[in-house]
């Protein structure tokens, strides 16, 4: 299983895709980060999520994913959970 950070903006005066990607998005396991960020489950690979996500957006849309490897981060790590929910930094010593 794959968790894919993605972050995607609709050209708001162009755009006709942005119901079609949503509908795409929630078709998996998703939690909202932050403005229009997300993260996603998928027991696919991540090619073939980035195919049906790049389907629905127009040209002049902007769509970033990227594969999150838990394995090169430790949930104790304070500065990756605060850069994913994206609240200031706490670090205790």
């Amino acid at each position: 299983m794959a968790v894919l950070l993605i972050t995607y903006k609709c050209n708001a005066e162009t755009s006709k895709a942005d119901k079609a990607f949503y509908k795409v998005l929630g078709s998996y396991q998703w939690v909202k980060l932050y403005g229009s960020n997300y993260a996603i489950t998928a027991d696919e690979p991540a090619r073939d999520v980035w195919q049906k996500l790049k389907a629905q957006i127009d040209p002049d849309d902007y769509l970033v994913m990227l594969i999150f490897k838990s394995g090169t981060w430790s949930l104790k790590d304070q500065k990756v959970l605060a850069w994913l929910v994206h609240q200031p930094l706490k670090i205790e010593f």
